[in-house]
């Protein structure tokens, strides 16, 4: 038997740990593209919105790690790979924000990842 491992993400996002509200722009397969991440503190979850580099909103969702982001869109200004959380850990524990230390795990034990392709 051949020992199956994850595929390889083409790059991980940079991502903040210090705020519950963040965007950032970057380049998803030659093409720019906003991300904003806030986290709910009514549903202990952080949530992602994608919008195109003229602020269309293209996607909104809960960010679950293991849970590709956008992939079943049809909207053709998608960008043509995905982007998936990951915990670092091996886990598969959900990102999380602490208000007493104004801290979350985004970008540390859970990364965004790019693949190019599906």
């Amino acid at each position: 038997l051949t020992e199956r491992r994850p595929p390889v993400a083409d790059f991980i996002i940079p991502l903040k740990s210090d705020s519950p509200h963040f965007d950032l722009s970057v380049d998803l397969s030659g093409r720019e593209y906003r991300l904003e991440f806030e986290w709910s503190v009514r549903e202990s979850s952080w949530y992602v919105q994608l919008y195109t580099d003229t602020d269309d909103h293209l996607y909104s969702a809960k960010l679950v790690v293991g849970v590709p982001i956008g992939h079943r869109s049809v909207d053709p200004r998608m960008p043509s790979g995905y982007l998936l959380a990951t915990d670092t850990t091996g886990r598969d524990l959900e990102p999380q924000w602490d208000e007493s230390t104004k801290r979350g795990d985004l970008g540390k034990r859970v990364v965004l990842q790019y693949f190019e392709t599906l």
